[in-house]
């Protein structure tokens, strides 16, 4: 009977025993990492939990070169689609200033036929004006009335930006001078306007007609 009492007594302890240990081990479970160092270093037995897992951050090479890759190619979009923005910009901005441009000698040179028109009046103005005897007391009324005309005449052109072009003894400008025939001389150097048969103009520095001259040339050796 002893016996028996004996190993009931027994097997109650282990069992409680065991139970304390199951309780310290959940009870670990639910230390914070302070406590658990704590209680490890007291010597108390831990059973914590520590399931393995892979590493989710881990990356394959072959991903890491294709990313890299396309990375690249990216970069290298960016790069061709900012070329042919800037591209783009600056034929925008040429084609503003030719618009501009356009405009601006549209207004400059509007007046091109209307001034070409006006040219023969003031020619035949200066014409008339040059066969009239200045010393002659009977033809002074109608010089000076003549003169005053033409006078307003080239006052209204020089306000239209028109200049005469009159380069009588200068030299040739096939730019602004247009030779009529060409004229041996001893007197002047070669290629030296010699006489205007009409006179030239400019409008915004631009011919808007040429001068009609006379042009010298070397003499002929005796």
């Amino acid at each position: 009977m002893s016996n028996s009492s004996s190993e009931i007594f027994e097997r109650e302890s282990q069992e409680q025993h065991m139970g304390s240990d199951e309780q310290a081990s959940a009870d670990i479970d639910w230390l914070p990492e302070s406590e658990l160092s704590d209680h490890l270093a007291s010597g108390a037995p831990a059973f914590i939990n520590d399931d393995s897992t892979e590493d989710d951050s881990s990356v394959n090479s072959a991903d890491v070169v294709m990313l890299k890759s396309k990375i690249e190619q990216l970069e290298k979009q960016l790069l061709q689609q900012q070329e042919e923005f800037l591209r783009a910009q600056a034929e925008a901005q040429n084609i503003r200033r030719r618009a501009q441009k356009d405009i601006e000698n549209a207004h400059k040179f509007s007046l091109d036929n209307f001034i070409n028109a006006l040219l023969p009046v003031v020619d035949s103005l200066e014409q008339g004006v040059a066969m009239l005897n200045a010393d002659d007391e009977v033809l002074k009324p109608a010089r000076e009335g003549a003169l005053l005309t033409l006078k307003m005449l080239l006052d209204m052109l020089a306000k239209q930006n028109v200049e005469p072009v009159s380069p009588l003894h200068l030299s040739f400008n096939p730019d602004q001078h247009q030779a009529m025939t060409m004229q041996p001389t001893d007197e002047h150097a070669p290629n030296t306007v010699l006489n205007v048969l009409q006179k030239g103009y400019l409008l915004h520095g631009r011919v808007l007609r040429p001068a009609l001259v006379v042009v010298a040339k070397a003499a002929n050796p005796a």
